[in-house]
């Protein structure tokens, strides 16, 4: 009898142990917090932000310990699955070879799967990549390209940069009227280094008419950010921040 009791106890113990799912981030749950457990339950399903979202998780220790090759393995899954911002910053990871061995063409290579989905950040990157021949043949005009894309889809980065361009007729003709126009554009989503610029621009009377109550407008809207150009720029005239 106690033999058959002992038996049919052990058997019991293999069966759960056998039907007990290991947890696929190699870290007991009793080290995440409640928030980490719920993204790993969405990411181990398959959702590319929640994805992300762990890789940031691991990546500086919120809620669970900081593990680099964790945060680097959720970010390709993320990446894989097309989500556009695990693509860019896997990207960069490779272009600085921060946390991954340095590899240009896989940077190029995930930038470019972003820029199909529609993102301005990854076309300027690429726009970098071409204009100072980070592993492609150095090319201006396909530089322009990429940061017309992305200022035409609204981001800062493309407008600013585009807009420095024909500020300096880098690339293309210059032409102080389109540099303003798409700095000015930047500067109107918050963009401090745009702002500053912008305010140089009023200053100086370059592109636009000479106008010291707009250089300081966007002097200080830059200043308020941090931005310390903008902070010089108005001590220079004697104007408090």
């Amino acid at each position: 009898m106690i033999k058959s009791i002992i038996i049919s106890l052990m058997v019991t113990t293999i069966l759960i142990c056998c039907d007990t799912k290991p947890n696929n981030s190699g870290k007991s749950d009793r080290e995440m917090s409640p928030e980490v457990k719920n993204v790993l339950h969405r990411a181990e399903k398959g959702d590319a932000e929640a994805q992300a979202k762990l890789g940031e998780f691991y990546y500086n220790g919120n809620g669970v310990e900081k593990d680099i090759e964790e945060s680097m393995k959720w970010l390709k899954k993320s990446a894989e699955n097309g989500y556009v911002e695990a693509q860019c910053n896997l990207g960069s990871r490779y272009e600085m070879g921060v946390d991954v061995p340095q590899n240009i063409n896989e940077a190029i290579k995930w930038y470019r799967k972003a820029a199909e989905q529609g993102s301005g950040q990854a076309y300027v990157f690429l726009a970098y990549c071409y204009e100072y021949g980070r592993g492609v043949n150095q090319n201006l005009d396909e530089a322009i390209k990429c940061y017309r894309s992305a200022a035409e889809l609204g981001y800062p980065g493309g407008q600013y940069n585009l807009g420095i361009r024909y500020g300096m007729g880098i690339g293309v003709e210059q032409d102080l009227k389109e540099s303003v126009k798409w700095i000015s554009l930047a500067a109107e989503q918050g963009m401090p280094d745009a702002q500053s610029s912008l305010g140089d621009m009023y200053l100086t009377g370059t592109g636009v008419e000479e106008n010291l109550d707009e250089a300081v407008k966007w002097y200080r809207k830059a200043a308020s950010q941090g931005y310390d150009t903008a902070k010089m720029a108005l001590r220079d005239l004697g104007i408090d921040y």
